[in-house]
C-alpha cells in the first residue's frame, strides 16, 4: 500500500527478449526503493528476470522473476537492502531476455522517502 511518502517511478525495458536491455531513470529526491513491478506488453514464453541496481550497486532483493504467463500479469518484488537512493541516483533495470517473445516491458519503481 502506498502512503504519501511514496513516489513512482516508470521506465521501460524497450525488448524483454535480448539480454542485458536496460532502461535508467534518475531519482529525483531521496528515500528508499520500497517495490519494484514489472508488467509486460505481451505474454512471456519462459521465465524472465529484472535486475535492479543503483548505479553500478545491485539492489538485494531487487530482482522481479516473471513466470511463463499472459499478458499483461503484474510481477514484483520488494528489495531487502542495498535500496536507498539520494536526489540524482540512476536507478538501472535490465532484463536477462528470457522470453522468446516480442515485448517491452514496464517497470514502475515506488520510493518511500525516509
Amino acid at each position: 500500500m502506498s502512503t504519501q511518502l511514496d513516489y513512482f517511478l516508470n521506465v521501460d525495458i524497450t525488448d524483454m527478449t535480448t539480454g542485458a536491455v536496460t532502461g535508467w531513470v534518475v531519482a529525483p529526491d531521496a528515500g528508499e526503493v520500497y517495490e519494484i513491478a514489472v508488467v509486460s506488453s505481451a505474454a512471456t514464453s519462459a521465465t524472465t528476470l529484472v535486475t535492479a541496481s543503483i548505479g553500478s550497486t545491485a539492489i538485494t532483493g531487487g530482482v522481479v522473476t516473471m513466470a511463463a504467463d499472459a499478458a499483461p500479469t503484474r510481477y514484483a518484488c520488494r528489495p531487502t537492502a542495498a535500496k536507498n537512493v539520494i536526489e540524482g541516483d540512476v536507478i538501472k533495470v535490465v532484463t536477462d531476455g528470457g522470453t522468446a517473445t516480442a515485448a517491452i516491458g514496464r517497470c514502475t519503481i515506488t520510493i518511500r522517502r525516509h
